[in-house]
């Protein structure tokens, strides 16, 4: 007998309609188990929170990750891969017991893409079982390698084109001809990493009106998407993040400050180096970096840069937490969905489907 195909992430779910590549901007987020990565499963006491021990969470999420990854699994193949996986970490009998019997409901309820909604919430999951791409390429079409290099470097030339004109959109829908001085593809150039002839060949065919609204001196903030209604931030490569991504993301995003110094999204205002490392800077007792701009000196707050720069909720996000009793696998379907409808409420959607969700590199 044939034994079943085991995917670890859902790339091939994805409906690329016939095409062979796709393009994300910005990044998509992706499910991905990297049961391998769990080395040991640590020691654990019936009396602390079952659901909150790193091991448990571990096991928990990604095999969730992998029922979502795989919708003809049975548990007969959950039970399976779980095997393998005690034969390494060497599991107690009764956390088994607790955790195959989670594994069931999950299952025989059709909990798995509500439970996969509740995840993407939820930062210790982002970290444990999602992956960010900014291009996927079709895994059911057979390729040699110079035919999948090819394919690479079309999907990453159209994603560096795709990011690089968003950041110059956004330079000229904000132009400030004071500062900057006329819209030229010279000056483009000093405010970006972008050499002149470049933005000469490549982009500005496609930015006339926005030159020519910077020329008049019309400025035009970046509008939100209108299915999102949301407010977007671009990072310093000019990939732009909504809120809720910011707020929920492990990642360190790194966004235009002053002069060259960036601010994170976890409040820290850093510099980058010789070898193109950001370094964060140092904070008085003030709780304040001391930052050189063109020969001045300037006395900044951290969380509040953070917030001024992306929004007022990095500080104190508005959305509803569960309570210390809950956890994403001990709510029933009806707790699961009215989760998921009151964080939509907040989020900016009207409906049950998946919020927003932003996206790991390729």
């Amino acid at each position: 007998m044939r034994s079943k195909k085991i995917y670890f992430n859902n790339l091939h779910l994805y409906d690329l309609q016939g095409k062979q590549y796709e393009v994300f901007q910005p990044k998509k987020i992706f499910i991905e188990v990297r049961l391998n990565q769990l080395e040991s499963f640590g020691t654990i006491s019936e009396h602390q929170d079952f659901f909150d021990h790193w091991g448990v969470s571990y096991i928990m999420n990604s095999f969730v990750g992998l029922m979502y990854c795989n919708p003809d699994f049975t548990m007969d193949d959950i039970v399976r891969q779980f095997d393998i996986l005690d034969r390494k970490l060497s599991i107690p009998q009764w956390v088994k017991n607790e955790i195959l019997m989670e594994f069931a409901t999950i299952m025989t309820e059709g909990l798995v893409e509500d439970t996969i909604k509740l995840m993407l919430q939820d930062d210790r999951a982002i970290k444990q079982v999602t992956l960010e791409r900014a291009w996927i390429i079709d895994p059911s079409i057979e390729l040699d390698t110079d035919e999948y290099n090819v394919l690479t470097g079309k999907a990453k030339h159209e994603f560096t084109m795709s990011k690089r004109l968003g950041q110059l959109r956004t330079l000229l829908l904000n132009w400030d001809s004071e500062k900057y001085g006329k819209p030229t593809n010279e000056n483009l150039a000093k405010l970006i990493d972008i050499s002149e002839p470049t933005i000469a060949r490549s982009y500005s065919p496609l930015l006339k009106e926005e030159k020519a609204m910077a020329k008049k001196g019309i400025k035009k903030l970046v509008q939100p998407r209108p299915r999102d209604e949301e407010k977007f931030r671009y990072d310093i490569n000019g990939v732009e993040y909504n809120k809720y991504y910011l707020l929920k993301t492990n990642n360190k995003i790194y966004f235009p400050l002053m002069g060259n110094y960036t601010v994170n999204n976890f409040g820290e205002i850093c510099k980058k180096n010789s070898i193109g490392e950001f370094k964060p800077m140092s904070v008085d007792n003030q709780g304040l970096c001391q930052l050189t701009i063109d020969g001045k000196r300037y006395k900044v707050n951290p969380e509040k840069a953070m917030v001024e720069e992306l929004f007022n909720e990095m500080l104190k996000p508005k959305r509803k937490e569960l309570l210390p009793n809950e956890n994403l696998f001990s709510l029933d379907k009806k707790q699961l969905k009215e989760n998921i409808k009151e964080f939509s409420k907040v989020s900016g959607n009207n409906n049950d489907e998946d919020t927003e969700q932003d996206k790991k590199a390729a």
